[in-house]
């Protein structure tokens, strides 16, 4: 059986003190439900913080995120 893959769109406003850490356990919950991440869309919407730049650090860590702006 193959396994499930899904897009998932995260939107983001003023996370970037807990954005690292969302992603991290929204991903270690899907791979313990076998459910693969074929794109994981964050889409930031005028933060104030430094939300951007945890963005663009998780996408050079995990090739699969996607970032608008």
């Amino acid at each position: 059986m193959r396994q499930p893959s899904i897009s998932v769109i995260f939107p983001v406003h003023n996370e970037a003190t807990i954005l690292r850490r969302q992603v991290e356990l929204f991903l270690s919950q899907s791979q313990q439900s076998r459910i693969k991440i074929s794109d994981l869309i964050l889409i930031e919407n005028g933060s104030h913080d430094n939300s951007w730049s945890v963005i663009g650090a998780l996408k050079k860590h995990y090739r699969f995120i996607r970032a608008i702006r």
